[in-house]
C-alpha cells in the first residue's frame, strides 16, 4: 500500500499532536490529557531535507522521566526527502506522553488517533 492509500484509510482520526524537534533534542508530541484514553493509530514521519536523517520515537508511561525502555524505534534511518508512515492501534492512558527525536532536525512527526474522555 502507498503512502496516499494508507493515508486515506486513516480519514475520520483527528491529529494529535505535530513536532519538528530541534537537532538531537528530545521533544513531547503528545500527551494524553487528563481523563481521555487514546489510541495512537498512525505516525508520520517526514524528511525535509536531502541527507538521511534519524528518528527515535518513545512511549513514556505517566509521562515518566527519558528511560532507554520506552524508545519503540530507536535511530530509524529516514532517507532525504522521504517519508515513513508507522501503522498501528495502541491504547495510551491518562498523562501518557509521546516523545520524538530528531538527530539533525530535518523531520516532522504527526500523530493521528483517537481521544475518548473517561469518568
Amino acid at each position: 500500500m502507498d503512502l496516499f492509500s494508507a493515508a486515506a484509510s486513516l480519514m475520520g482520526y483527528k491529529i494529535l499532536g505535530t513536532a519538528m524537534p530541534d537537532p538531537d533534542t528530545l521533544t513531547d508530541l503528545y500527551e494524553v490529557p487528563a481523563s481521555t484514553e487514546t489510541r495512537l493509530t498512525a505516525l508520520f514521519i517526514s524528511n525535509h531535507a536531502l541527507e538521511t536523517d534519524n528518528a527515535r520515537l518513545a512511549f513514556a508511561p505517566a509521562g515518566a522521566t527519558d528511560d532507554p525502555s520506552h524508545y519503540a524505534h530507536y535511530d530509524v534511518p529516514i532517507p532525504g526527502r522521504d517519508s515513513l508512515l508507522i501503522t498501528g492501534d495502541l491504547p495510551l492512558a491518562t498523562t501518557d506522553v509521546v516523545r520524538v527525536y530528531s538527530l539533525n532536525g530535518n523531520l516532522s512527526f504527526v500523530a493521528l488517533g483517537e481521544e475518548k474522555a473517561v469518568a
